[in-house]
């Protein structure tokens, strides 16, 4: 399952362990102690806020919450490659998503066009 983030839940430990993932709770996170927040601000801005499926179709990816909510073990340097791969995973989930939601619309248009010829 890919989050908002284009963080994937089956690749993490804690997944079905104390995480059911972002979506299952609503972008509450197990792990948000951690940081000192509840909601991730990542899930709150993109589905919340934007009402978007994830970041990929936000036109500011990547953002700050992209520096400020990953490993704090790691460099800035690290933290700009995450950002930038993840933004590119995730504008190309967007137009894979786009593309699939206008060939359904384009489906149920044909559909409805042949239903009306019968």
């Amino acid at each position: 399952m890919i989050n908002p983030c284009g963080a994937d839940c089956s690749k993490c430990k804690l997944y079905r362990k104390t995480c059911d993932g972002c979506r299952e709770s609503k972008g509450f996170i197990s792990w948000g102690d951690e940081i000192g927040k509840k909601l991730c601000p990542i899930y709150d801005c993109a589905v919340n806020k934007k009402k978007l499926n994830h970041c990929g179709g936000c036109s500011e990816i990547p953002c700050e919450y992209y520096f400020e909510n990953v490993d704090p073990n790691i460099t800035l340097e690290e933290r700009a490659v995450y950002a930038q791969k993840t933004a590119q995973f995730l504008k190309e989930l967007d137009k894979k998503d786009k593309a699939e939601k206008s060939k359904t619309e384009n489906n149920k248009v044909e559909k409805a066009n042949q239903e009306r010829g019968k």
